[in-house]
C-alpha cells in the first residue's frame, strides 16, 4: 500500500491512509465471519459439553504463559517499529523498498507456522519453543552486531539475520499460544476470559515495546546495536523461563480426561461392530 496515491469519493487513499481503510475493511469482515460461523459452547453437542469441567487451570502456569507471550510479542513488535527508520537512516531505503522485507517476512512466517505441526509430532511444544527462541535470539543479536559494533551492521548481515528471525520467531510464538491454551484446558465458562488475558498481554507488548525501542534506537543514533541485542536477550529470558518453569507448562488435567473419553467411545464402537452378526445382501 506504500504505492497507493489516489482518492475514492474525495477521500485520500495513499501510503498514510490506505492501511487504515484496509484495517476497517478487515474489521467489518471479521464481524461478519464471527456472527455467521462462531458458535458458543451452549450450542455444542451434549457429548462435547459433558467433557467441560469446572476445575480452574493452575494459576502458576497461566502467569508464566502470559510472561512468555509478552517477551515473544515484544521482540516482534520492536522489529516492526524500527525496521523502516533503521533502513532509511543507515541504507537510504524508501518505504516501498522496506515493504518487501515485510512481504518476505510474512511468507516465511506462514511457512514456519505450517512446519510447527509436523515438528510437533517429533518434539514437544516446549522443545520447539526453546529452539525457535534460541535461533530468533541469535538472529536479533546478529542484527545488532552482538552489541559490540559502534555502527550499524552491513546491510547483507542485517537482511540475512532478519530472514532467519522471521522464520524462527513463529515457532516460539505459536508454541506459547498452544501451551497456554492447553494449560487453560476445557474449563467451562471461563475459556473466553483466559484467552482474553493473553490477548491483552500481547496488545500491551505491542504498545509498550515500540515506545521504548524507538526512543533507544534514536538515542544510539539509529545504529540498532543495543536495541536488537537487547531484544535477543529478551528471548533468552523466554528460554530461561521455559526451563525454570518446565513442570508448570503442562496441559490441564482434563485434557487427559477428554482423550480417555474419546478412546472409550472408539473402543465401544469397535466392540459394538464386532458383536453385530454378519448380514448377507440379497
Amino acid at each position: 500500500m506504500a504505492y497507493f496515491d489516489t482518492s475514492i469519493f474525495g477521500a485520500p487513499l495513499d501510503a498514510n491512509t490506505a492501511p487504515g481503510y484496509f484495517s476497517i475493511l478487515l474489521g467489518v469482515i471479521n464481524i461478519i465471519v464471527v456472527f455467521i460461523y462462531m458458535k458458543d459452547f451452549s450450542t455444542a453437542p451434549a457429548a462435547k459439553t459433558s467433557i467441560m469441567i469446572n476445575d480452574p487451570p493452575k494459576r502458576g502456569g497461566i502467569i508464566i504463559g502470559l510472561i512468555l507471550f509478552f517477551f515473544v510479542i515484544s521482540t516482534f513488535s520492536v522489529l516492526l517499529s524500527t525496521t523502516t527508520v533503521f533502513l532509511d537512516v543507515n541504507h537510504g531505503w524508501e518505504a516501498t523498498d522496506t515493504a518487501w522485507i515485510f512481504v518476505a517476512g510474512s511468507v516465511l512466517g506462514m511457512c514456519a507456522f505450517a512446519c510447527v505441526k509436523k515438528l510437533n509430532t517429533v518434539w514437544s511444544e516446549r522443545n520447539i519453543n526453546l529452539l525457535g527462541s534460541f535461533v530468533a535470539a541469535l538472529a536479533l543479536m546478529s542484527m545488532g552486531g552482538f552489541g559490540t559494533s559502534g555502527s550499524a551492521v552491513p546491510l547483507g548481515q542485517w537482511i540475512s539475520s532478519a530472514i532467519v528471525f522471521f522464520f524462527a520467531h513463529p515457532f516460539a510464538m505459536a508454541t506459547v499460544m498452544s501451551i497456554y491454551s492447553k494449560i487453560v484446558g476445557p474449563f467451562k465458562g471461563d475459556q473466553g476470559p483466559y484467552m482474553g488475558y493473553i490477548t491483552m498481554v500481547g496488545s500491551l507488548a505491542s504498545i509498550v515495546s515500540p515506545l521504548w525501542a524507538t526512543s533507544v534506537i534514536r538515542a544510539e543514533d539509529y545504529s540498532g546495536n543495543f536495541t536488537y541485542f537487547f531484544c535477543g536477550l529478551l528471548l533468552c529470558c523466554n528460554m530461561a523461563f521455559v526451563l525454570l518453569c518446565w513442570a508448570h507448562l503442562v496441559p490441564h488435567p482434563s485434557e487427559a480426561l477428554e482423550k480417555t473419553v474419546e478412546v472409550a467411545k472408539v473402543n465401544d464402537y469397535h466392540t459394538f461392530n464386532e458383536a453385530e452378526p454378519e448380514r448377507t445382501e440379497i
